[in-house]
């Protein structure tokens, strides 16, 4: 009885000790930053304080969403308050999913994004909160959902160069006019990535709705939710 009286309020306090380390380190002064990307695109850049003064100021982390709004996302929001430099953007196809041909759409923003990190002002921009970033050796981009395979595809072509999404196996190669002398990130991360849109549309597709207009008008041969009641 007493073996098990110690072993609880030892994972209590590891517990508590966990949580104020957590908390401790997700409430550092951080200062946000509205910034101009051109091109449609827009950022908040937020700047953990003291400038400098911590060990993860030399990384900065992009991130954006095919579609989305990412400008408010919690990745750049708590990994700021953890001491990291976030740029997290919107692009002239958040809230419009349709809108885009293809990844190659994004690639120019999400170029100007990583530029901004290096402390460059956006083309055409002779001042800019961009031109005030010093010190960070180290740029990450990450792709939530379907921004994984968008990221993935802008490192891709950044490391390899437009030819590797004009091989002859694709069935619809890219527009390479703004594909040219994209900056590379050091690293990527990926989220619950999907596979591409093409695989996402498909998982998105229910084969039993017979007409769109009645989505409860299911055919039962091919519907998985019956199948799937029935193998329970």
């Amino acid at each position: 009885m007493y073996s098990r009286i110690i072993k609880s309020t030892a994972i209590f306090l590891g517990v508590l000790l966990f949580y104020f380390a957590w908390t401790s380190a997700a409430h550092a002064d951080v200062t946000i930053t509205y910034v101009n990307l051109g091109a449609g695109g827009t950022a908040l850049l937020r700047v953990p304080s003291p400038p400098g003064g911590g060990p993860r100021d030399h990384i900065g982390i992009f991130v954006m969403h095919p579609s989305s709004s990412f400008i408010n996302s919690p990745i750049c929001t708590e990994l700021a308050n953890r001491g990291y430099r976030t740029l997290c953007a919107d692009n002239p196809f958040s809230f419009n999913a349709n809108g885009y041909k293809g990844y190659e759409d994004h690639s120019a923003i999400i170029a100007r994004g990583i530029n901004c990190l290096k402390g460059q002002n956006p083309p055409g921009q002779t001042s800019s909160p961009c031109s005030s970033i010093t010190g960070i050796t180290r740029i990450i981009i990450i792709g939530h959902s379907m921004a994984g395979p968008m990221m993935s595809f802008y490192q891709n072509i950044a490391e390899n160069g437009a030819a590797a999404c004009k091989k002859p196996e694709r069935l619809i190669p890219c527009e390479d006019t703004n594909l040219s002398n994209l900056p590379a990130a050091d690293g990527v991360v990926l989220l619950d990535s999907h596979l591409g849109d093409a695989v996402a549309t498909m998982t998105y597709t229910d084969p039993a709705v017979i007409r769109e207009q009645q989505p409860d008008l299911r055919d039962s041969r091919v519907d998985c939710l019956i199948r799937q009641m029935a193998i329970i």
